[in-house]
């Protein structure tokens, strides 16, 4: 699981400075009322804080912020804290130049809660050396100023404060301000656990899930940190806990334990937790089915910005899965994700795009989502956006633009993307043709057992293109394939049966002719048509070969009708017919066949079946000859 570190209660990573008034001052502020053995009540603090013991206004402002014991009031807090830190008490300057950095109780002033926590820091108060760190780090009423905040955190860390160490544990591992050091981060970071502050717990537990600092990973120890900081109410860790137990890493699966912790996490917040929640519910893991609750919590976390929630809520739109079905909010909320720079949303959105799902059909825009997952590294995104070069869809069509994304693709591990390099290097399209180059590739996807690479490459072996011509490893690989079912592979596996460079075995190249055949594969069917006639391999049979090519035929396929028209012109299976060769060859020329086109023009000149006709028999030789047909007799000779 791979989860990210952060910095304190409040923040991910370094972005923000919060007003971290929790645990460690909370526990100063009851420590020094419990401690004040004078004071027998809250009323007596507060004598003795309005009498001017500035120790005594820090607590009465403490328990004003949290509102312990009076209502909470942070107008009071920062009053109390504002008459103690005049009396040089760090522990409120600290606490009111928070409170002035976020603008609670007091108007937002970064200048002034930089004085206040610097003049508490500056007199060695680790909390106040951590705060100003803070400021540094974010650049709040300051310079930013890395090295500057990673000094204030080392200072506050050596004291023992935990917060403090954490922080420090953060620039190591960022190499903010420090050079980055997984190994010291960890150590500063253990040292934040082990003093019991939460967001160090959960770092370190973060450490051992994700193998790092050269350790190896240790699901027991991330357990034992996650564990320690959930029962903290520490929402994050609360997350990655309940993760450990929807996955059964390292515990036992428990979907209705892992939707406990969930839960805890999402009131406080988490908005992982409320996605991951929301969709326990939509599928009554670990919870009874509540498709109206499920949906309410994945919109929630979506509507905090959470990526996943909003690819989930995208899903659930386009599927009307707990929500009204609604192509329009499935690809809105899908580009919101998208923005944030989600590869499979931007792909997915670019898929809507093209196809006009939710969205006007707008393939230029497509293609602009796809080249954004495309440079994500999306593997799947590469080769949408190599066919649309390929094809001319949404951008100029670019034989080279589309090799190179295939071959992007095919580098990050697409068995598909490598075949399809193979075969350009074979054809030599986008690229120079290069048959050693397609047989490497060919072979990388054959290693992830793609069934067509394996045709691809027997047919390289069986020629000796780019690789040893080997007989036997070509039959192996096509026999694979072919073993499959798939009518492409069975086909190649009888033609090179068909073509063996030591003599051809015709009864094993029917046997596989005819189980392609059987799929449908017109191939296959023409050529059991071309063995029933020759006899190779089955008992000749004229009359099934005529009928195997009429029933292509009737199915438009050129070649069939060319066959046909042979049948009829010279009797084979049928009777002669010179009308219907006639007709057939016309079918067949007139998809640009050049035999049929050459035949035709022949029963032209010959006047068989057809009305002696000089001018269209020089017409049909004249479309045969531009198709590149050569005969190997003069034209005035007899049909063949």
């Amino acid at each position: 699981m791979n989860t990210p570190l952060l910095r304190c209660k409040y923040l991910m990573g370094i972005a923000t400075v919060g007003l971290s008034l929790t645990m460690a001052t909370v526990t100063e502020a009851f420590a020094a009322y419990a401690g004040d053995r004078s004071a027998s009540s809250p009323a007596d603090v507060t004598r003795d804080a309005a009498g001017g013991d500035a120790s005594k206004q820090y607590t009465v402002g403490q328990l004003y912020f949290d509102g312990e014991w009076v209502p909470r009031n942070p107008v009071e807090a920062a009053r109390w804290w504002q008459l103690a830190s005049e009396q040089g008490e760090p522990r409120a300057q600290n606490a009111l130049g928070l409170l002035y950095q976020r603008g609670d109780g007091v108007p937002q002033d970064d200048a002034l809660a930089l004085r206040w926590i610097r003049s508490s820091a500056e007199k060695g108060y680790a909390a106040g050396e951590d705060s100003l760190g803070r400021l540094y780090a974010a650049g709040r009423g300051v310079e930013r100023d890395d090295r500057v905040a990673a000094d204030w955190y080392r200072k506050a860390a050596e004291q023992g404060y935990a917060p403090a160490a954490n922080h420090l544990g953060y620039a190591y591992d960022q190499g903010l301000g420090v050079p980055h050091d997984e190994a010291l981060a960890l150590q500063w970071m253990l040292k934040s656990a082990q003093g019991g502050y939460p967001p160090g717990q959960y770092n370190v537990g973060s450490y051992y899930d994700a193998d790092r600092a050269g350790l190896p990973r240790d699901v027991g120890q991330a357990l034992k940190w996650y564990r320690a900081a959930a029962t903290h109410g520490y929402p994050a860790a609360q997350y990655a806990l309940g993760e450990y137990y929807r996955k059964g890493d390292g515990v036992s699966q428990d979907y209705a334990e892992a939707a406990r912790w969930w839960t805890l996490s999402a009131q406080g917040g988490d908005l992982r937790a409320k996605s991951g929640l929301g969709f326990l519910f939509l599928t009554g893991n670990g919870v009874p089915i509540d498709y109206a609750r499920g949906a309410t919590l994945i919109t929630e976390a979506a509507l905090g910005g959470d990526v996943h929630a909003q690819k989930n809520l995208a899903v659930m739109y386009a599927k009307g899965t707990g929500v009204p079905r609604d192509d329009s909010l499935a690809a809105s909320w899908l580009k919101k994700a998208a923005d944030q720079g989600d590869a499979w949303s931007q792909r997915e959105l670019g898929m809507l795009y093209a196809n006009g799902t939710g969205v006007a059909r707008d393939e230029v825009e497509a293609v602009a989502w796809y080249r954004k997952a495309a440079d994500l590294g999306d593997g799947s995104a590469q080769i949408l956006l190599a066919q649309c070069y390929e094809k001319g869809r949404g951008v100029g069509a670019s034989d080279t633009e589309a090799f190179d994304w295939y071959r992007k693709a095919a580098a990050g591990g697409s068995a598909s993307a490598q075949m399809k390099v193979g075969l350009m290097f074979i054809r030599g399209t986008g690229a120079p043709a290069d048959y050693v180059q397609a047989a490497q590739w060919l072979q990388r996807a054959v290693d992830q057992n793609l069934v067509v690479a394996k045709e691809a490459l027997g047919m390289l072996y069986l020629r000796g293109d780019g690789v040893p011509r080997d007989s036997g490893k070509a039959l192996t690989l096509l026999r694979e394939a072919a073993d499959q079912g798939t009518a492409s592979a069975q086909f190649a596996l009888a033609a090179a049966y068909d073509s063996l460079p030591g003599g051809a075995d015709y009864a094993s190249a029917v046997r596989w002719y005819q189980k392609a055949a059987d799929q449908g594969d017109v191939n296959a069917q023409i050529e059991m048509a071309k063995h029933y006639m020759s006899g190779n391999g089955v008992a000749r049979d004229d009359t099934q070969g005529f009928r195997l090519l009429t029933q292509v035929a009737a199915q438009g396929n050129a070649g069939a009708e060319n066959g046909v028209a042979h049948c009829y012109a010279l009797g084979r299976g049928v009777a002669q017919d010179y009308v219907q060769a006639v007709i057939w060859f016309r079918k067949s020329a007139e998809q640009g066949n050049a035999d049929a086109q050459f035949n035709l023009g022949q029963l032209y000149r010959n006047g068989l079946g057809v009305e002696r006709d000089e001018a269209q028999a020089q017409f049909w030789y004249g479309k045969a000859a531009a198709a590149g047909f050569r005969p190997t007799t003069d034209p005035s000779g007899d049909t063949h």
